[in-house]
């Protein structure tokens, strides 16, 4: 891996007696490495963050879409015993999926209830 191997350089550059090479030298090395890396660790943050959904989370959702196309309507409280996550991580499923206007939220009396939007 080249990030690796960038600290292993960093590294013995560090490590090497101060005899051997020139002051200024050895820093402007060390700083030069330190800069690569962080461009690399950036490249890589982007990356993460592009990565808009975990599969995880895709086939929860989809899991979650079926359950509502199937039963019609339901809270965040049966949604949770169905798939066996808490209720407040069912209802940031639901929430989401509102958001993204897969799903919409409806209440009835105090329950708020869930379903396919058409």
């Amino acid at each position: 891996m080249k990030i690796r191997d960038d600290l292993l350089k960093a590294k013995d550059v560090i490590r090497k007696p101060a005899k051997s090479r020139p002051y200024s030298e050895e820093v402007d090395q060390v700083v030069l490495q330190l800069k690569s890396l962080d461009e690399k660790i950036e490249e890589i943050k982007s990356f993460l963050m592009s990565k808009k959904e975990s599969p995880v989370k895709l086939k929860r959702k989809k899991e979650i879409i079926f359950i509502l196309k199937k039963n019609g309507k339901i809270t965040a409280s049966e949604l949770s015993r169905t798939l066996r996550i808490s209720r407040s991580r069912s209802n940031e499923y639901l929430k989401e999926l509102e958001r993204q206007g897969i799903a919409e939220g409806f209440a009835v009396g105090k329950e708020k209830f869930y379903r396919v939007k058409e």
